[in-house]
């Protein structure tokens, strides 16, 4: 607490340092470049992303903001889930979209699902899965890798989905897949920012029984799942 006899000198001292820092802020010229508008020039995308947004897309942008509380946003969120659904062919409960650029639904995949000692079996014919052996390392998995030669296919068995979701057929839960993650910028056609990613029945109960706590809280699906309303339990 400040007493009243020092509450005059406090409050001039405030005035002070209000008009220094005003001074120095006005003798500080911001960066040429914030000046002037940006200029970004048409370009079509042919790589695997990310590629360019339909119209639609690109005006919802222009909307005004919700809070991640409003109503709205929860009626998006419900939306959003539902809609996953459809394209992974899942009726998993766990299918929600991680917060994060198609590397986040790696990571999110692989710290839920393996823990120390856990063996890791990983297709590697570039660099996403050399990646994906390193993440395995990090948490101390026994890494198992099989490769191909650049420009050469592995067995049929071993599935991608992360650039093809939406334009090649995939439906996990005929095919038995237990985890899968995409991103949003590839051919879905919607912006970077978004890691689309859905956990089978039994892939949940193995994160259920894990030895351990999840490593990490972001990418924690058991918090991310109920968030996202997957749990049907109250909010935490």
């Amino acid at each position: 607490m400040i007493c009243r006899r020092a509450a005059p000198a406090f409050l001039r001292n405030v005035r002070a340092l209000k008009h220094t820092a005003a001074a120095a802020m006005s003798s500080c010229q911001s960066p040429a470049c914030l000046q002037k508008d940006m200029e970004i020039p048409p370009r079509q995308l042919f790589g695997p992303g990310p590629s360019n947004m339909r119209d639609v897309i690109a005006h919802s942008q222009s909307r005004s903001l919700l809070g991640h509380l409003h109503p709205e946003f929860i009626k998006v969120m419900s939306d959003a889930r539902e809609g996953l659904q459809y394209i992974f062919k899942t009726k998993n409960a766990y299918t929600f979209a991680v917060s994060g650029t198609g590397h986040a639904g790696m990571e999110c995949a692989v710290l839920n699902l393996l823990e120390k000692d856990d063996v890791f079996l990983v297709v590697e014919i570039g660099i996403w899965g050399k990646r994906a052996a390193d993440l395995g390392a990090r948490i101390g998995a026994k890494v198992h890798t099989v490769t191909a030669p650049h420009g050469c296919a592995v067995e049929k068995e071993a599935i991608e989905e992360v650039a093809s979701l939406g334009g090649a057929e995939f439906r996990m839960d005929d095919w038995g897949v237990d985890c899968v993650y995409s991103a949003t910028q590839k051919v879905l056609n919607a912006p970077p920012g978004l890691a689309p990613i859905s956990f089978s029945e039994r892939a949940m109960q193995k994160i259920r029984d894990r030895r351990e706590r999840v490593p990490s809280f972001y990418f924690d699906v058991l918090e991310l799942g109920n968030y996202w309303g997957c749990d049907d339990q109250a909010k935490r």
